[in-house]
């Protein structure tokens, strides 16, 4: 987008990223008070050592989210 129309034309630009800051907040409450469960959301966990391998399952797009263990 020329950023002349965003100026000029007033567009107004927003990304696909929602989150805010009080959004954070909220979420961060929810989870300190237990009200969501985040278990279900973890599909692979790794020891640290084993990143590489974790890294390849991220980039071939399998599960939701990664952990990687310390």
């Amino acid at each position: 987008l020329p950023f002349d129309q965003i100026l000029f034309k007033e567009v107004t630009v927003t990304s696909g990223f929602a989150s805010t800051a009080t959004s954070w907040t909220a979420a961060m409450r929810m989870i300190e008070a237990e009200q969501v469960q985040l278990g279900p959301l973890v599909t692979l966990q790794r020891p640290l050592a084993d990143f590489r391998a974790a890294l390849a399952a991220v980039e071939r797009g399998e599960g939701l989210k990664t952990v990687l263990v310390p």
